[in-house]
């Protein structure tokens, strides 16, 4: 049995090797990318007007940015496509309490606001700090926490950077004095 018939390649194209399903592979060493690519013959296709604003808007896209692997990840919405299926709500929807803008607006869970307020005052009192220079150490990081979310999950607080601090405020509080109370040690020791 030939290297043909068992699947293998068969030598023939300048520079490289036709395999058996037509891909032709070029074995030159100068790892231009743009060489990788060998043209057919007689395979030269005529362009409609729709396929080259397709073929342009490949370069808009590009827009000569590079994707960044380093990148953060953003805060986002789960994607439309998901939140169309009605049982997988269940998944990502707070059902209690909301923390951040992204749920926060829901009606749902506006009781939960008070919990969080409590919650907050009662991190500000233990820690024995003044809550002006707490919320303005913690205004002082707002840019790095905008940095952390989606800019269009933002649009609305575009201009009241208040009700988005105080947000971020109310619910950090909120949050460390939540897991303080569950994995403080002196907290149980004193409640009892």
């Amino acid at each position: 049995m030939s290297s043909t018939e068992e699947g293998g390649g068969a030598v023939g194209a300048p520079g490289g090797v036709v395999s058996t399903d037509q891909t032709i592979i070029n074995n030159n060493t100068n790892n231009n990318p743009l060489e990788t690519i060998i043209p057919i013959p007689g395979t030269d296709f005529t362009r409609s007007n729709g396929e080259l604003r397709n073929l342009r808007s490949l370069d808009e896209a590009f827009d000569g940015d590079h994707l960044d692997p380093t990148a953060q990840p953003l805060i986002q919405r789960v994607p439309s496509t998901l939140r169309r299926h009605e049982d997988f709500g269940k998944y990502y929807k707070p059902k209690v309490i909301s923390i951040g803008p992204l749920h926060h607006d829901d009606p749902t869970l506006h009781e939960s606001e008070k919990l969080k307020l409590k919650l907050a005052a009662h991190f500000v009192k233990k820690i024995d700090v003044d809550k002006d220079t707490l919320y303005n150490n913690m205004k002082t990081e707002m840019d790095g926490l905008k940095e952390c979310y989606d800019p269009k999950e933002l649009e609305k607080y575009s201009n009241d950077n208040e009700k988005l601090a105080w947000m971020f405020f109310v619910d950090g509080c909120a949050i460390l004095q939540a897991v303080y109370m569950r994995y403080g040690q002196d907290y149980h020791r004193k409640s009892n």
